[in-house]
């Protein structure tokens, strides 16, 4: 009878070791979403290049020094094209946008979810601005539409009237080829004909998809 209990205690302690063992990996890295927060209120250039030369090179690294970038030296063309470089692809990458206005793991403090949640919504802006100098990815741009406004809160259809105004004829042609195949490393992707319908109408430069608060 003794022995019965003493392996049953070993299974569940084996159990229990098991879940806790698992439980990290459920939790996203606080050491790279701390980098992530601090790149991202970086005030000057040369501390985010020294900020990213200690950094790794996951997509949420890259991402946000490419936002915080463009932020600083907005009229950089290179800089833009970057940013524009790292727009999401996938699900993955999506959610890293996704979480930045939540804690992500237990020791994230309330400042780095903070200054992560406010480069979020920036997002739809920046990318805006940046197409603006580099036209020749306004296919990346209107291709990631379809996703960007899933999010209640974004207001990238509202950020496409001032690219649609200043690039008019490059944007209705960007437009237009939606869905014939030349973006299929996105996802999301929605059709020329439902993003005149329901996201965006580049005839006028309407736009149709509004964030819940407006």
């Amino acid at each position: 009878m003794k022995t019965r209990v003493f392996v049953g205690l070993l299974f569940v302690m084996y159990l229990l070791a098991g879940f806790s063992t698992n439980l990290p990996a459920q939790e996203k890295d606080c050491g790279e979403i701390g980098i992530m927060a601090s790149l991202a209120r970086a005030q000057s250039q040369a501390s985010l290049m020294r900020l990213k030369r200690k950094a790794g090179d996951s997509y949420g690294i890259q991402a946000v020094f490419a936002a915080r970038q463009f932020e600083l030296i907005p009229t950089s063309k290179e800089a833009a094209a970057l940013l524009l470089n790292v727009i999401p692809q996938n699900h993955e990458q999506q959610d890293v946008w996704d979480a930045m206005n939540n804690y992500q793991c237990e020791g994230e403090t309330d400042q780095e979810m903070s200054i992560l949640a406010k480069l979020k919504y920036r997002h739809a802006s920046d990318l805006a601005r940046a197409v603006m100098l580099v036209p020749k990815k306004l296919l990346a741009y209107v291709s990631y539409a379809g996703e960007a406004v899933q999010d209640p809160d974004n207001d990238y259809a509202v950020q496409m009237r001032r690219v649609c105004r200043s690039h008019h004829k490059a944007f209705v042609r960007a437009v237009d080829l939606l869905g014939k195949g030349e973006e299929r490393n996105q996802f999301s992707i929605p059709s020329s004909a439902w993003f005149r319908g329901h996201i965006f109408n580049p005839d006028g430069c309407k736009t149709l998809a509004f964030p819940e608060a407006d």
